[in-house]
């Protein structure tokens, strides 16, 4: 009786599934959470049939089909647009222009690249916030995207530098934060990162009028990612609402203990993260870090082939966590970078684009877009200007007029 009950709701599902779409968020979520259920509604029924009778069966089984409701009540809350995160992968994406690497003001007027002319029209109140003499580890920036308010973090400048920033981010504590008596522990380098810009971050939202109960919503890719869920979390603490928010090739940010944090913090607000089934960033992370916070939405190829919303607890073997899905160890930067590209045009780390009359070192200033002097000369030496580091050239030209140092992107 209760074998044919359970593998006929299991069959109902996966007829539902068959006929849906990929991006149908209900009947991928029930097919988890249900059948999962189901399936200890049938370990349970077998105990007590056998123990305690059938009377108490059947209220184990009507305990468990609550649990299953629930389940599936949360499934219709969430729900995954595309079209929304599209439009935040952009502004993760400009968020790499600017300093140290490219001109403050083709960010400031929406004309560094293909990340701006999508956010041109729509992007207001663009603030740049990061540490004075800090560029690149701890950017970010905000401003009202379609009139609401958000905050995107930039991720590491290089794929080399971020599996390297990854594994070296020793976990330390997170102030204020624990969970049953365990210590909420998050990468140290996230955390400073988030510190270091936190008082920028809160004027800049000040500024653009974000008050708390407006709340802001919070995107980044790569580590930048990490540092958005880290902001989340903080932000929340400040009693700023978090909106439905997107992340992108996000490592794992903390432990069990800050997983449970954020969850009960957070409640039911949408945190969509995105991964990549070739991205070996989203397997990384600090040591202690076995979960990730937010609900993945997997993508096995491209965008086209479609995509799967998989369940909280990440133990789909249909998801990121498939003993199938082997690619991440034999993949590279593309698969990191190549988030929504066929819709999006270009990579989410290469969405930047030197002004050319700046990048020739034309443009009229004396200082470099990381606000330093303009030193270097081509040839080096010439008017007492200085060579460039290795691996980056110097834009000025040809002559004795003194230009930047510029990193190969």
């Amino acid at each position: 009786m209760h074998m044919h009950r359970i593998f006929s709701l299991c069959l109902l599902v996966a007829a539902a599934e068959t006929g849906a779409e990929n991006n149908d968020v209900v009947s991928a979520l029930a097919e988890e959470e249900q059948c999962n259920l189901s399936f200890r509604q049938l370990r349970a029924a077998r105990t007590l049939d056998s123990k305690m009778g059938q009377e108490q069966a059947d209220n184990v089984l009507a305990a468990t089909d609550v649990a299953a409701d629930d389940a599936a009540s949360y499934s219709e809350k969430t729900s995954y647009n595309e079209k929304e995160a599209l439009k935040f992968a952009h502004l993760a994406a400009a968020a790499y222009c600017g300093a140290p690497t490219y001109h403050t003001e083709d960010l400031e007027s929406l004309d560094c690249g293909p990340a701006c002319s999508h956010l041109a029209g729509r992007l207001t109140g663009l603030r740049l916030i990061h540490a004075p003499g800090d560029n690149d580890a701890s950017y970010s920036i905000a401003g009202r995207l379609d009139g609401e308010c958000v905050l995107g973090f930039r991720g590491t400048s290089s794929f080399s530098s971020a599996i390297a920033d990854v594994k070296s981010a020793f976990p330390v504590a997170l102030p204020h934060c624990e969970f049953k008596g365990q210590q909420c522990m998050v990468g140290a380098g996230f955390l400073d990162a988030f510190n270091r810009n936190k008082k920028h971050i809160l004027k800049a939202l000040d500024e653009l009028g974000c008050g708390k109960s407006a709340g802001v919503a919070v995107t980044g890719h790569s580590l930048g990612a990490a540092e958005a869920i880290v902001a989340m979390y903080e932000l929340k603490l400040l009693g700023y609402n978090i909106r439905t928010s997107y992340t992108f090739g996000q490592p794992r940010a903390g432990n069990d203990a800050f997983v449970h944090a954020f969850r009960q913090a957070l409640g039911d607000t949408s945190i969509f993260r995105l991964v990549h089934a070739g991205d070996p960033i989203v397997k990384l992370g600090p040591g202690g870090a076995l979960r990730h916070v937010g609900t993945e939405v997997f993508y096995r190829g491209e965008t086209h082939e479609g995509y799967k919303v998989c369940p909280r607890d990440e133990d789909s073997l249909q998801c990121s966590a498939g003993a199938a899905d082997i690619r991440w160890m034999f993949s590279g930067a593309d698969d990191h970078r190549d988030y929504l590209r066929e819709l999006m045009g270009y990579r989410l780390s290469g969405g930047c684009r030197q002004n050319l009359q700046r990048a020739l070192g034309a443009a009229p200033g004396t200082v470099c877009p990381d606000g330093s002097p303009k030193a270097c000369t081509n040839p080096p030496g010439v008017n007492g200007g200085t060579s460039c580091p290795l691996m980056q050239f110097c834009n000025a030209p040809l002559g004795g007029a003194k230009g930047c140092c510029v990193g190969f992107r």
